[in-house]
């Protein structure tokens, strides 16, 4: 996981944002305010910043798309849109080691 990758310039603008970059919803509470939820969304792979979001936005959309699976899902839930954690079981059938040469 890369830290952060965010300008002087892309901060002032995540201070001053009012709407998600993701849904395009406004914020409700102004920076700075102890209730302000937006977060810097950014890749967790490369660190670069995305723009300014909901807390917890990003893990919201991965559960939601696990209930599709058939399997059971174990989390630990502090309301419906904040979890504290998530486990999935998945079975390998079978493990095959690279050759080296």
């Amino acid at each position: 996981m890369e830290k952060i990758k965010i300008s002087k310039q892309q901060e002032l603008k995540f201070r001053k944002s009012e709407l998600c970059w993701m849904c395009n919803k406004p914020f409700e509470y102004k920076y700075g305010d102890k209730n302000d939820d937006r977060v810097r969304d950014h890749d967790h792979w490369t660190g670069e910043y995305r723009g300014p979001a909901h807390n917890s936005y990003d893990s919201h959309l991965f559960i939601k798309n696990l209930g599709f699976d058939v399997s059971e899902i174990k989390l630990i839930a502090q309301n419906e849109e904040k979890y504290t954690s998530f486990s999935k079981y998945v079975h390998v059938d079978t493990y095959k080691k690279n050759d080296e040469n």
